[in-house]
């Protein structure tokens, strides 16, 4: 793996200069509506305020080759992934940000189209400048901002489950390993391991959070990938954390908060005080499209009995790498952690009690 010095210098050969003006010259070859469109999409940033007329609205209404088009302007060769993202972004949890939740609403356009815009813009913002390909991404994204963006991007060509997908995924698990000339680890190993339908990809965040032992910056790194992960692996590392008796570290309690908002690492939580589920309740999912129903009853149930409650973007919980804490949560934490976790794994092993 290339130092940050080495890579910093390797990169500038990669840029291409005036690179935003040629790319809104481009998109005017497409006309007037999806010029338009696809500027505003340019536009975009990761951080900031957002207008009130976001362009991903105008996205949303056009068809999926016509999206593909505009997004193989901006970044030539990628229009097709880049469609996938954001098509795969409703089954991804619509909230955004350090006080986001674990939450999904994959029926639901409206609810998860700021966080689909806003992982868009990741990627736009790690990629303005450049013209790259899938491989590129993968070997470069260590020295690139925002790679969990980068991380659903290629969890995304993943799924596509053919011979490039395959070796992107080689050369993410490559780099996890330290074993590639370029490549790293960083956040977007473990977002695109986890968020893909790869239960071998699965098996190595698994094995790299048990290797992590007394590191606490590497076992929350991942913890914060996982409110991301698909389905299956979010349930996987719940049966983990159980087995290795995980929530005995402090990095897996903050994590039940960031991925449940159950506030047992940021204070009491039964001082904490409920905060009310948004309606219709009945268009939310938690984890799992197959899963809701069974877990809003279930979840209220236990957690109004043991005097745990649910938040949303209303909770305390901070989600940060620069948070500094004790390796080791206290006692009662502890306790309550595991007998959360230990819960919600029966629930989603569980059938739902209605379909949405």
């Amino acid at each position: 793996m290339l130092t940050a010095e080495q890579a910093k210098e390797a990169l500038k050969k990669f840029e291409i200069p005036d690179w935003e003006e040629r790319r809104s010259r481009e998109l005017g070859g497409l006309g007037g509506r999806y010029a338009a469109i696809g500027r505003g999409m340019l536009g975009l940033r990761a951080w900031g305020r957002r207008d009130e007329k976001d362009p991903a609205v105008d996205m949303d209404a056009l068809k999926p080759n016509e999206r593909t088009a505009i997004f193989d302007v901006l970044f030539p060769g990628l229009g097709a992934s880049l469609e996938a993202m954001w098509t795969a972004g409703k089954r991804m949890p619509y909230q955004w940000g350090y006080t986001r939740r674990g939450f999904r609403a994959p029926n639901d356009a409206e609810l998860t189209r700021e966080a689909r815009s806003r992982r868009f813009a990741e990627v736009l913002d790690s990629l303005r400048g450049y013209a790259p390909d899938e491989t590129w991404i993968a070997r470069w994204a260590p020295f690139l901002p925002h790679a969990r963006g980068l991380g659903v991007l290629l969890a995304t060509v993943i799924d596509r489950g053919d011979k490039s997908a395959g070796q992107i995924f080689d050369l993410l698990v490559a780099s996890a390993r330290g074993e590639d000339e370029i490549g790293g680890m960083g956040r977007h190993v473990t977002t695109a391991l986890l968020t893909a339908n790869r239960p071998d990809g699965w098996t190595l965040v698994e094995e790299l959070l048990l290797a992590a032992q007394r590191e606490e910056g590497l076992r929350q790194a991942i913890f914060e990938a996982v409110d991301e992960a698909h389905p299956e692996a979010f349930k996987r590392m719940l049966d983990l954390i159980v087995a290795r008796d995980l929530v005995r570290f402090t990095s897996t309690v903050r994590a039940l908060d960031v991925w449940l908002g159950y506030m047992l690492g940021g204070g009491s939580a039964a001082a904490a005080g409920p905060s009310p589920l948004p309606l219709p309740w009945h268009d939310w999912q938690l984890v799992s499209t197959s899963f809701l129903a069974s877990a809003i009853s279930f979840l209220s149930a236990f957690l109004s009995a043991r005097g745990f409650f649910i938040a949303l973007a209303s909770a305390g919980a901070f989600h940060s790498l620069c948070a500094h804490t004790a390796d080791t949560a206290p006692a009662p934490t502890t306790a309550a952690a595991a007998m959360t976790i230990n819960d919600l794994r029966h629930a989603l092993m569980g059938s739902p009690l209605r379909t949405l």
